[in-house]
């Protein structure tokens, strides 16, 4: 038997939206050694690395993950994680997640304000969601095809607030 490397994220988007939420879903021999998550931010090219506890939830903040100085909301957009074991260059997993708790939040926010007579804001929310499910839905087999949709849906929106 190897390792089996996997992990899944859950964003805090109803919770606390300065959270991500990484649990590990791994099959080990042993307990490894010096596991580490490694985020690519949205628009970023160099990751943050930091220790991460094996076989349980782990929360992660910015902070956590030295991208701010202090706990912040973590920025819409795709991200790219790694979780590897040591030795670090062998023994990885990749996924590629797409957060979008702020605009999903900006959303709630307009459907909070909406009245029957807001028939073309609804159509336009329904539509910006079905980016957004198709987005989510495409992150992981195609990341670049998965941003133009998101980027497309917060256009969508900032014609909702004009």
């Amino acid at each position: 038997m190897r390792h089996n490397l996997d992990f899944d994220i859950f964003d805090g988007e109803f919770i606390d939206t300065e959270i991500l939420y990484w649990f590990d879903k791994s099959e080990y021999m042993e307990t490894p050694s010096v596991p580490v998550i490694q985020v690519i931010f949205p628009g970023f090219t160099e990751a943050n690395t930091a220790p991460i506890s094996p076989n349980k939830l782990n929360v992660i903040s910015t902070s956590f993950l030295q991208f701010t100085t202090e706990k912040a909301e973590f920025p819409d957009g795709i991200y790219h994680i790694t979780y590897a074991i040591a030795p670090h260059d062998k023994l990885k997993v990749c996924k590629w997640y797409l957060r979008t708790t702020q605009l999903v939040g900006n959303i709630q926010q307009t459907l909070a304000s909406i009245s029957i007579e807001d028939k073309e804001k609804i159509s336009l929310i329904l539509e910006i969601d079905k980016y957004l499910l198709a987005a989510k839905a495409q992150v992981e087999e195609n990341h670049v095809q998965a941003n133009e949709l998101f980027k497309y849906a917060q256009r969508l929106y900032a014609k909702l607030e004009c």
